[in-house]
């Protein structure tokens, strides 16, 4: 998308908001809040990191994994390239030392499909972390825990995790749901609804401390529309029933912490959001404003947003409590909308939240905010290095520390698209 100018950097003047009302408040008048401002910053921060599109490994380690996204052909240096696989480490200083894998077939009969996974092994800090070669083609869910000792492969009827001296994999989730099948419930479905689709494991996600993991299905009632939640404690294989209305739906948001989760909950007339322990207990979240809608969740804080109607939004981070009483820790204005794909939000410690912004005057812009959660103050990353033309965007962004980004940055050229990743340090 093309913003058509230079913007600088800066610490903009916003409106933060400690928070005072009762939920059912309406948001179109926005808040009084004090004004926060600071000088502006000089375009600095930016440090090269490669002509490539990097995305960060989410495992912990000494120093940040990074895997590029492979195209079929690229621009490097005004020359077009053939795509290839590689992952690397990238070290303080921003240079890239290529981590040496492993490469690897292991076959996984799921019972409905059989796949020859092509996957690699990296050795490092002592450890061994198995991956898929290419994320962007690969038949199956991946997904691994923190500290990359084990990867977990979701199929539609169920989920393996693999084991690194074997190759081998061994199912997890049960087999049967009260002593139906996968295939039993999928006639079952063909029969109700005309299609055979059962969510017996959709959207999974592992707790922080790598012991369970939650997903949802209708298999305790194919055909109804419904869905509940379930949990699987990954030790010992039993899956647990966590969340369920009939005549609602639920969404996972994401982990407070490893026994509670956010979900939406939902059905034709509307929807709210609720915090869900693993002990199956449900508590209704009092959010501030109509329609607000979850962007992320970390370590008991979660960041939100509620449009006004005369345009623009409002974000709120908020933390909540083992009781879920949600309490307001900041609050800024948005004089646009936000786009989130699948990027971390929260640095790793919670210090800030970051989001790409759209303009509601520049719907093609992409900037990325920043804000401070503790010094309630905003960045807004909008200039880009001096080296990117005018027409770059910001396409993608994670965390490498508590006060580093990774970014991607896209521009067009005559002769094609050219991306480079970027880190760009806050503060």
């Amino acid at each position: 998308m093309k913003q058509g100018k230079y913007i600088v950097i800066f610490i903009v003047t916003c409106m933060l908001t400690i928070a005072g009302c009762s939920s059912n408040e309406a948001l179109e008048e926005r808040d009084a809040s004090p004004e926060v401002s600071a000088e502006p910053q000089e375009t600095k921060g930016w440090v090269f990191v490669g002509d490539e599109h990097y995305d960060k490994l989410l495992v912990n380690t000494e120093n940040p994994i990074l895997l590029n996204r492979i195209q079929a052909r690229h621009r490097v240096k005004n020359k077009l390239i053939e795509g290839a696989l590689h992952v690397v480490a990238l070290h303080g200083n921003n240079t890239l030392e290529n981590i040496v894998t492993t490469k690897f077939e292991a076959k996984l009969d799921t019972g409905i499909a059989e796949f020859a996974l092509k996957l690699q092994r990296l050795k490092i800090d002592g450890r061994s972390i198995t991956i898929p070669q290419d994320r962007n083609d690969f038949p199956l869910g991946f997904t691994l825990t923190k500290d990359g000792k084990q990867s977990y492969f979701v199929a539609e009827n169920g989920i393996w995790g693999l084991n690194d001296e074997s190759n081998e994999f061994k199912r997890l989730t049960p087999s049967t749901y009260n002593g139906k099948t996968y295939e039993d419930l999928a006639k079952t479905a063909m029969k109700w609804t005309g299609e055979p689709i059962v969510a017996w494991n959709g959207d999974e996600r592992l707790s922080p401390d790598g012991t369970q993991m939650v997903y949802f299905g209708d298999k305790h009632d194919v055909g109804s529309g419904d869905s509940a939640l379930f949990a699987l404690d990954i030790a010992s294989g039993v899956e647990t029933m966590i969340a369920h209305a009939e005549g609602y739906s639920y969404l996972l948001a994401g982990w407070l912490d490893s026994q509670r989760v956010i979900s939406s909950k939902y059905n034709n007339s509307g929807s709210t959001y609720v915090m869900v322990h693993l002990n199956g207990k449900e508590s209704k979240l009092d959010l501030r404003g109509d329609s607000p809608m979850i962007y992320d969740v970390q370590n008991e804080i979660i960041a939100y947003y509620t449009p006004f109607k005369s345009g623009g939004s409002e974000f709120r981070i908020a933390s909540i409590s083992k009781k879920g009483t949600v309490s307001e820790m900041v609050s800024f204005p948005m004089d646009g909308s936000s786009r989130q794909d699948g990027y971390a939000s929260f640095s790793p410690n919670n210090t800030y939240f970051a989001a790409i912004f759209v303009p509601d005057d520049e719907p093609k812009a992409r900037y990325l905010k920043v804000l401070d959660i503790r010094g309630h103050t905003v960045v807004d990353i909008a200039s880009l290095p001096d080296t990117v033309s005018r027409s770059a965007d910001i396409i993608g962004y994670d965390w490498v520390d508590e006060n580093t980004l990774l970014i991607t940055i896209s521009e067009e050229r005559p002769d094609g698209e050219s991306i480079s990743t970027w880190t760009f340090s806050i503060g």
